[in-house]
C-alpha cells in the first residue's frame, strides 16, 4: 500500500463520517438515545460503539490511549460524542502524519487544512466539521 492509498481512504472515512454527523445533527436529543432495534439499542449506543473501537484500533497501532471500552452514558449529547469523535480523528491524523513522515509539499498542505479545520472545531459553540476544506458548523 502506498501512502497516497493509505491518504485516500482516510480521506474517505473523514468523507463518510462528515456525512453521517450531517444526518446526526438533525436528529432531537430524544431520537439520538431513543431504544431502536439493533445490536447497540441506540444511535447514540451504535456511534459509541464505533468511536471506540476506532479509538481502540489507534491506541493498538501506538497511537492515543483509550483504556476501556467507551460508555455510552458518558456521552449524553451528540455534541459531546461528535467532539471527541472529532478529537479521535484529530489524534488519528496526528498519528498517520507522525508516521509518514515523507510526505510532499502538496500532501502537507492538504494534512495542515485539515488539521486546522481539528482545531477550530474546539473553539466554537457547536460541533464543526472540515467541508472542502473549510470549518462548517452544524449546530
Amino acid at each position: 500500500m502506498r501512502v497516497k492509498d493509505l491518504e485516500e481512504l482516510y480521506d474517505y472515512s473523514h468523507w463518510a463520517n462528515n456525512k453521517l454527523f450531517e444526518v446526526v445533527a438533525q436528529l432531537t436529543p430524544e431520537e439520538f438515545t431513543k431504544p431502536v432495534a439493533g445490536s447497540y439499542g441506540s444511535v447514540r449506543n451504535t456511534l459509541v460503539h464505533i468511536l471506540s473501537a476506532e479509538w481502540g484500533w489507534l491506541d493498538r497501532c501506538g497511537g492515543a490511549r483509550r483504556g476501556n471500552a467507551l460508555i455510552p452514558a458518558d456521552y449524553p449529547t451528540r455534541i459531546s460524542l461528535l467532539r471527541q469523535w472529532h478529537q479521535i480523528e484529530s489524534h488519528t491524523r496526528e498519528f498517520c502524519f507522525r508516521r509518514l513522515c515523507q510526505r510532499s509539499a502538496v500532501t502537507q498542505q492538504r494534512w495542515a487544512t485539515r488539521r486546522k479545520c481539528f482545531l477550530d472545531f474546539g473553539s466554537g459553540p457547536g460541533v464543526v466539521v472540515c467541508l472542502q476544506g473549510q470549518p462548517t458548523p452544524l449546530f
